[in-house]
């Protein structure tokens, strides 16, 4: 146990923070408490004027069962409650030793999900999502077709640190070696197809990755972890691929395809990236695991395991009830990784009362909404951002990454309950007061 900055107290005008300030409240509440590290950097953009100012300050580094710890207040008068109406089966994050956590590591239905992908700690929340795969771990059974290669399960160890992954290998030749669905998981329009992939040492430096009606193929690089490029007439855009490392060789591999009707994932091994004719010997493959389709839907999510039959994690929730009083002065700041950047309804907060709502409503832009009215920002990656807002007696103002983005003449007013619900938040503070314009940049820089 320690400190969170250092053990002699503010540093550089920083928040000190110990054992009996929080963790202690929290242990004894049954909680847990993980994140530290990078709930320090975030205290180092948190001076000690603006700490003490707070009323609230969440950051994603402590949970128990429907609860979300907040730093402050000490007493615990302000944590979030936290649901989720199904999902211990299906709902999974990445824990602190950078494993993907199922059920049998400790979730339930309404777990918090501090996520640590990427090595940063963040409270994970997501819409509603069904994976349209059955059998996503296990390629051997019939709801995989299987052309011109075999499958041996349970031969490495995959992202969820257990021996469950399996190898893919080629038949001797040149040919198409390609796995799909036995059953069709794409409807009519778009859909996002992903896959868990690792390289082994003298196998495939490529998988392909396809989905059909219309044909659309895309490569990537499972050796150096880079996107390689579309395969045919149909491509895709940059946006619409990813690959993202999950530590240990690992890679998951999605791309997002507009379909014309029904259709099948394909994954196919590659030789070079160029074409889905390769040439096998009988021994080169991949390790595949986690297989997932997200049916009628844009973005990737994060994995949903089944099994015998189709599985759906219902949508993250995180509440305070009427933690803003906005008949007086406030200011309320997030910092939060965004899911996409595609425009999508889902919001990443609203209030019950007259604050409003941030979601997208264009590609690349985020949409403030309030009295009626729509406030943009641009968003050109998927980095975190910071947004703040400050009411005072005479206006209304929004800052976004340092700088003031609006100026709002109609205050709101009243009480409201605040909703956590879209991306990866990492930081909610809310003061009963109007910081200054510098403090409001220095928060948001």
């Amino acid at each position: 146990m320690g400190y969170l900055i250092n053990k002699t107290g503010y540093n550089a005008d920083n928040i000190r923070i110990g054992i009996d300030d929080l963790a202690q409240r929290i242990l004894d509440d049954g909680g847990t408490v993980e994140g530290y590290d990078d709930a320090s950097e975030s205290y180092r953009d948190i001076t000690k004027a603006i700490f003490d100012s707070a009323s609230m300050v969440l950051l994603a580094s402590a949970y128990k069962d429907a609860v979300v710890y907040a730093h402050k207040p000490s007493d615990g008068s302000d944590d979030f409650t936290y649901t989720r109406n199904t999902g211990a089966e299906t709902a999974t994050r990445v824990d602190k030793n950078g494993l993907i956590q199922k059920e049998a590591g400790g979730l339930t239905d309404t777990t918090p999900r501090i996520d640590h992908l990427g090595g940063v700690a963040s409270l994970l929340l997501e819409p509603t999502r069904t994976n349209s795969i059955v059998d996503s771990e296990d390629f051997s059974t019939s709801n995989w077709e299987r052309q011109s290669c075999t499958i041996t399960s349970d031969v490495v160890k995959s992202p969820d640190g257990t021996v469950n992954a399996s190898k893919a290998v080629a038949d001797d030749g040149t040919t198409n070696f390609r796995l799909r669905p036995a059953a069709s998981t794409g409807v009519s329009g778009n859909n996002v197809h992903s896959v868990f992939v690792k390289y082994i040492v003298g196998g495939f430096d490529h998988i392909v990755l396809g989905s059909t009606n219309s044909q659309h193929r895309y490569a990537f690089n499972i050796k150096t972890g880079a996107k390689v490029g579309s395969i045919g007439s149909q491509t895709l855009a940059d946006s619409d691929v990813s690959i993202e490392d999950y530590g240990n060789g690992w890679y998951r591999c999605s791309i997002m395809v507009d379909s014309e009707g029904n259709s099948k994932f394909e994954i196919y091994l590659s030789d070079d990236g160029t074409s889905i004719t390769a040439t096998g010997d009988g021994s080169k493959g991949v390790y595949l695991w986690g297989a997932q389709t997200e049916a009628d839907e844009d973005y990737l999510t994060s994995y949903i395991p089944t099994s015998s039959s189709t599985a759906t994690r219902d949508e993250d929730l995180s509440s305070e009830a009427s933690l803003i009083d906005a008949d007086n002065d406030f200011t309320l700041m997030f910092e939060v990784s965004p899911l996409t950047l595609l425009s999508t309804g889902h919001r990443y907060f609203n209030t019950s009362g007259d604050i409003g709502y941030l979601d997208h409503n264009a590609d690349n832009q985020l949409r403030y909404r309030f009295d009626s009215n729509n406030y943009t920002m641009s968003l050109s990656s998927l980095n975190p951002f910071k947004i703040l807002f400050r009411k005072d007696s005479t206006d209304y103002k929004v800052y976004f990454n340092g700088s003031l983005a609006h100026t709002i003449s109609t205050l709101p007013t009243g009480a409201s309950t605040l909703n956590l619900r879209g991306g990866k938040m990492k930081v909610v503070l809310l003061a009963e007061s109007a910081l200054t314009d510098q403090q409001c940049k220095d928060l948001t820089t």
